[in-house]
């Protein structure tokens, strides 16, 4: 329950200011790649794997106030709905997050930009700890856990509808040590994506 009142706020901020000025929406999608970090000997037997996932995102772009924005910044707000496999079944099993993010936009208006993003948000975790059935996967104790993800991008206009993108995302899941176990995990990613906007971007 922390961990979903603890997100609350950062939903609403990020629905409520895109909905008040927000321009077109944008739809995008990314294919994931990464590993797992093993920050304690507890989890090394079971971090030698690979997580892969996909990731549907919603995203407004926010009209900048008249005041207080310097020329070539922007930013976006959206949701991210995402599906990782830890591509250990058996232990780690598979995780649906979805997740609020506010993404800045560097230099928006040339064919090739940048961007990062910060999100947290909450997850189902198929696979958690069990001292009879489960007891290698110290990382989860909660079904639902929270997701705190940060990340960069490389975005190219492909034309006024398109970007293609390639970024890099580190991702952790954890139960805010509210029962363990609960090392919580670490994976980063590599991705590859494109984003598609209704309206011609300017």
């Amino acid at each position: 329950m922390k961990s979903i009142l603890f997100s609350l706020p950062l939903l609403v901020f990020c629905l409520t200011g895109a909905a008040s000025r927000a321009q077109s929406p944008f739809f995008g999608a990314r294919l994931h790649r990464g590993f797992i970090i093993p920050h304690s000997k507890d989890i090394a037997g079971v971090s030698d794997s690979h997580p892969f996932g996909l990731e549907f995102n919603l995203q407004w772009l926010a009209r900048p106030p008249r005041t207080g924005l310097s020329p070539g910044i922007a930013a976006k707000r959206g949701l991210l709905f995402q599906y990782f496999n830890f591509d250990r079944p058996e232990v780690l099993g598979e995780a649906f997050a979805v997740t609020p993010y506010v993404e800045p936009l560097i230099f928006p208006e040339k064919r090739v930009f940048g961007s990062f993003h910060l999100g947290l948000g909450l997850v189902y975790l198929n696979r958690v700890y069990d001292p009879q059935t489960n007891p290698s996967n110290l990382f989860f104790f909660f079904f639902i856990s929270m997701l705190a993800l940060a990340g960069a991008q490389a975005q190219v206009k492909i034309n006024p509808h398109w970007h293609a993108a390639l970024g890099f995302h580190y991702n952790h899941i954890s139960n805010g040590g509210m029962k363990n176990p609960n090392k919580g995990i670490n994976f980063p990613t590599f991705s590859a994506g494109a984003t598609y906007s209704l309206r011609p971007m300017s």
